[in-house]
């Protein structure tokens, strides 16, 4: 399952606690190894930093999720 974390409307970026939680929600139903964290559609269309920020945002919280969790299981 493919899970849109980033608003792309939103013009401040998300922070890594609001996407991991999120995806720690979604693994309450969605097993890890199904689970594909991802925004929401394509960001070409902000600003070069804010698309950065929200991706490292992104990363983050997957990759605390995926210690937390002791397994690369999400994608």
């Amino acid at each position: 399952m493919v899970l849109g974390l980033l608003d792309l409307a939103k013009p401040a970026p998300e922070t890594a606690d609001h996407i991991e939680a999120r995806l720690r929600a979604a693994l309450e139903v969605v097993p890890a190894a199904r689970l594909h964290p991802s925004s929401d559609c394509g960001l070409w269309h902000l600003p070069r930093e804010l698309a950065f920020a929200k991706i490292a945002a992104l990363g983050e919280a997957t990759r605390r999720v995926r210690a937390a969790l002791g397994s690369s299981n999400i994608a």
